[in-house]
């Protein structure tokens, strides 16, 4: 079963908020996430990949300007 969350997040581009979503990512156990207002005008693998445990995927979309960015996330070992 999925469990979904959602998270108007205001921007992932500082560590604070990065490690807000890894609390948010444990404490709610969720296998799918949506994360709005993202704010990063791209979608780097390599910072996703620390904040995401092994075996989840994500796709983006970037903002533009100071608004926007979604990113989709879930756990490819739960959800297919």
């Amino acid at each position: 079963m999925a469990k979904f969350v959602t998270w108007n997040a205001r921007g992932l581009c500082n560590l604070d908020a990065q490690g807000s979503l890894k609390t948010l990512l444990s404490v709610s156990k969720a296998n799918v996430v949506m994360i709005q207002e993202t704010k990063a005008k791209e979608i780097f693998d390599s910072v996703w990949s620390l904040i995401f445990p092994i075996g989840w995927r994500w796709l983006g979309v970037p903002a533009i300007g100071l608004s926007g960015g979604m990113l989709l996330a879930w756990n490819s070992n739960e959800i297919s």
